[in-house]
């Protein structure tokens, strides 16, 4: 069986181990008594790619390659120099799989399947259309995977090219990631050590890439110009890798503060933005985020719903030292925007503060420390509540944004609408608005 030196993530594979098994199987096939293996390979792969969701096998090699972590994706991502024996490996596993790739495996496997009478299919090709970035940027590779003019040598430059701009594996993968922790599986173990091992695994929070992410459209934000003229400034400051502060978004719920910055990756994600949420439980793993995303070519915000703290709530320490920094060098291609109905942050009541009598003065450091969290956040921005003539500016703009017929009560009827649910805000405008469409 042929192996790879590099890049055998591509073997572990269910399509990549029927493509070897079936290589093997023609290579030994001299007599009529290995025909049914050929063709039982033949409809491994066959099925293989059909599951997998690639449109085809230059699609499934072109995603493994960019996006599988291996040797050669590590070493582009960290040194500019790639070690000589890394990349004869990497070219030797090129040449082999474009070999592998450019073979008429069809015709191979009928040949076999002639002599038991079998007619066999040519292997999956499906029709896919996707706006999802990554598939794209794999559609072109696969096609230059199958272009002749092409060979290892230049195959490989373009994976280097692309190691370093864009990373690899899931941070590479995705636009939007989450950090969470992963449903725990529950496979069958042969050994105790193997099983506790993996239980340990399955405890550890991980980067996991969000498929369909919310994408909204900035110009929805109606009557925030200001707020989001500041806001855009600061995120091409960085990534243009010129100073940029990390952002407090304050403001009343539902006046748009998480959807003004959802909306930077709209607007950013080809320009290399990447946005990694961070529910505010799990601050304390603020510093292994910042240290897994240090390495990697993309510029990532991390966003931070909802922040507030308890009084004695000690998670803010690791936001501090986020944005502050420590020994450790802050990672120059992290920002932090976060967004909370406290400009404050820290929940301060007249019972948590301390006696003014009290003459131990490391009892205020302590106290004010907390309370000014917020001031640690180079940027603020303030979204305001709105009045019904704002409420009615954001609905009339979101009806003409979405194409929507207005008579003569459109304007009772947002009002209404808002009195009997949740007030005046953007979001509610936004809910209205769809309820409009659907009596259309």
């Amino acid at each position: 069986m042929t192996e790879l030196f590099v890049f055998d993530q591509l073997t572990r594979t269910r399509w990549g181990e029927a493509l070897f098994a079936l290589e093997g199987a023609i290579h030994s096939s001299h007599q009529y008594a290995s025909a049914p293996d050929v063709l039982s390979t033949y409809r491994s792969l066959y099925r293989s790619l059909l599951d997998s969701g690639h449109a085809d096998l230059a699609s499934a090699i072109a995603d493994e390659l960019l996006y599988g972590d291996s040797a050669l994706a590590r070493a582009s991502v960290r040194s500019s120099t790639i070690p000589a024996g890394l990349y004869q490996g990497a070219a030797s596993d090129i040449m082999m799989l474009l070999y592998l790739l450019r073979r008429d495996w069809q015709e191979e496997a009928s040949s076999m399947g002639n002599l038991i009478g079998q007619e066999v299919p040519p292997l999956a090709h499906l029709a896919l259309a996707s706006d999802q970035r990554h598939q794209r940027v794999s559609q072109v590779f696969a096609d230059n995977l199958n272009n002749p003019n092409y060979d290892a040598e230049r195959i490989l430059e373009q994976l280097i090219t692309h190691y370093r701009k864009q990373g690899y594996g899931t941070l590479a993968r995705h636009d939007a990631l989450r950090w969470h922790l992963p449903t725990p599986q529950q496979p069958h173990y042969p050994h105790y050590q193997t099983y506790q091992q993996t239980q340990q695994q399955t405890q550890q929070q991980t980067l996991t890439g969000i498929a369909y992410p919310a994408l909204p459209d900035m110009q929805q934000l109606i009557g925030l110009e200001r707020q989001l003229t500041a806001l855009c400034a600061n995120t091409e400051a960085f990534l243009a890798a010129k100073p940029a502060q990390h952002t407090l978004l304050y403001g009343p719920r539902g006046s748009g503060k998480s959807t003004a910055i959802k909306s930077l990756l709209t607007r950013y994600r080809e320009a290399g933005l990447r946005l990694v949420e961070v529910f505010p439980e799990h601050l304390p793993d603020l510093p292994l985020i910042a240290e897994q995303l240090r390495p990697q070519p993309a510029r990532y915000v991390i966003f931070v719903d909802d922040l507030s703290f308890d009084a004695g709530d000690s998670r803010y320490q690791p936001l501090k030292t986020l944005l502050e920094g420590s020994l450790s060098r802050r990672p120059d291609n992290v920002l932090v925007y976060a967004t909370s109905n406290r400009r404050h942050l820290v929940t301060e009541r007249l019972q948590d503060r301390p006696d003014p009598l009290d003459d131990d003065v490391h009892v205020w450091d302590t106290h004010n420390e907390r309370l000014a969290l917020a001031d640690r956040f180079g940027l603020t921005l303030t979204f305001p509540s709105a009045g019904q003539r704002e409420f009615l500016a954001i609905v009339y703009g979101l009806a003409a944004h979405a194409n929507l017929t207005v008579d003569d009560g459109f304007a009772q009827r947002a009002v209404q609408f808002a009195k009997w649910g949740n007030g005046l805000s953007g979001r509610v405008a936004q809910q209205f608005i769809d309820s409009e469409r659907a009596r259309e």
